[in-house]
């Protein structure tokens, strides 16, 4: 980030994802969320791929989370006003669930306890997953979740002690987020399952929504 910009910009919309996730579908969601709430491509992000420093012989990334970057990116930007283009983005692809990623539920969590808004970017694909699946299929039980590290998931199973005090009230959390998603996405529920909005929904336009709109 600091290649593009000399002097550190403070964060206006950080991005949490899967790393398992497809790049192409990963483009994709961020420009349909970018198009459908009209956000300049001059607004600050924090994108941990970018924000961090990866190849890890300068800094290790272990050395850069026990500064506790997505803990004081979400603080500072909790003390702003928000607006569409401000506050946290969650990346959905079909290639990964990024439920299964333990700091993806964390961040979700964490921000929702900082007053920090968060919205769900998703690729074409994942959305029409989402079709005539039932309610409870957003049900997730972040105990479930996974680090790769084992000491990163050590590290945030104490944080959501601490923070949440368990499960119970992040899986809550998790729930309530989702169900706002598929509400986005234009979904209503219908004889037990997800449907479409005829005509409501933004992402109904169809793949080429974003480049239409840009």
């Amino acid at each position: 980030a600091l290649l593009l910009n000399s002097q550190p910009l403070a964060a206006e919309l950080m991005i949490s994802h899967a790393w398992a996730e497809d790049i192409d579908e990963c483009s994709e969601a961020l420009m349909l969320h970018f198009a459908r709430y009209k956000i300049m491509e001059a607004t600050a992000c924090w994108f941990c791929v970018f924000s961090m420093y990866q190849p890890g012989e300068i800094i290790t990334i272990q050395e850069q989370l026990a500064l506790d970057p997505f803990g004081r990116v979400l603080s500072t930007m909790s003390q702003s006003a928000f607006d569409d283009a401000r506050g946290m983005v969650v990346i959905h692809t079909s290639a990964s669930e990024v439920y299964e990623r333990l700091w993806c539920v964390f961040e979700i969590g964490k921000a929702t306890l900082d007053g920090v808004p968060a919205k769900a970017a998703c690729s074409f694909a994942y959305i029409v997953a989402q079709s005539s699946r039932s309610k409870e299929s957003l049900q997730v039980l972040t105990e479930h979740a996974r680090c790769s590290v084992p000491e990163d998931e050590g590290r945030i199973r104490e944080l959501m002690m601490s923070e949440f005090g368990g499960a119970e009230m992040l899986n809550q959390m998790i729930w309530d987020f989702r169900l706002a998603m598929m509400r986005q996405m234009g979904y209503e529920l219908r004889d037990g399952g997800w449907h479409a909005i005829p005509n409501t929904s933004f992402y109904r336009k169809g793949k080429n929504a974003s480049a239409e709109l840009l």
